[in-house]
């Protein structure tokens, strides 16, 4: 769960630095285009202030659509790459995710270096490994018990006294065998 958090409040970091760096770019540019000295006397600054009005109100519109035009491209563009981030990760968990609906348990979740979501496919894949541990401990028992039921019903067969009881219990314990096989074969490792 931490680890979750962390990957959420890194991707909340990044989308803020983006805005805050495109916002510094356009006031940057505005302040360099529309900085004027006002000259030394309040005549000159009031001319000055007027003709920047009646001349650069124009071109101060037209920079600052200029620079959302520019502003937004950049965001469209980064939020593009970072969405590429993000759904290509949510993609491979879903073919994982049919991949071990359709019992295959040999697969990983395999993202890219830079993707999101790379602790919880660790934590995915920890998941998938557990349960490969568990279908090859059944298997094996599965095998035991193939193995002894193979030795019990030669040692039934083979004694005028063995026991009707025992002669019984080993198609029922062949046939639990048999289930176990069938499932823990579904699977494939």
């Amino acid at each position: 769960m931490e680890k979750r958090r962390r990957s959420h409040h890194v991707l909340t970091w990044k989308i803020a630095f983006y805005l805050l760096i495109g916002l510094a770019a356009s006031n940057a540019v505005f302040y360099l285009v529309m900085s004027r000295p006002l000259g030394g006397s309040y005549a000159r600054a009031l001319y000055i202030l007027k003709d920047t009005r009646d001349t650069s109100l124009g071109q101060a519109a037209a920079i600052c659509l200029a620079l959302f035009v520019m502003f937004s491209a950049l965001v469209f563009v980064a939020s593009l790459l970072m969405s590429h981030r993000v759904s290509g990760p949510v993609y491979r968990f879903e073919k994982t995710a049919e991949s071990l609906r359709g019992g295959d348990f040999s697969v990983d979740v395999r993202l890219r270096r830079l993707d999101e979501m790379s602790d919880v496919a660790e934590e995915m894949d920890k998941a998938v490994k557990a349960v490969r541990a568990r279908l090859a401990k059944a298997d094996a028992l599965a095998e035991e018990l193939g193995r002894e039921a193979v030795r019990l019903e030669k040692a039934a067969a083979s004694g005028p006294g063995a026991d009707r009881a025992m002669a019984e219990a080993l198609p029922r314990m062949s046939d639990g065998l048999r289930e176990i096989r069938e499932t823990v074969n579904r699977f494939r490792v």
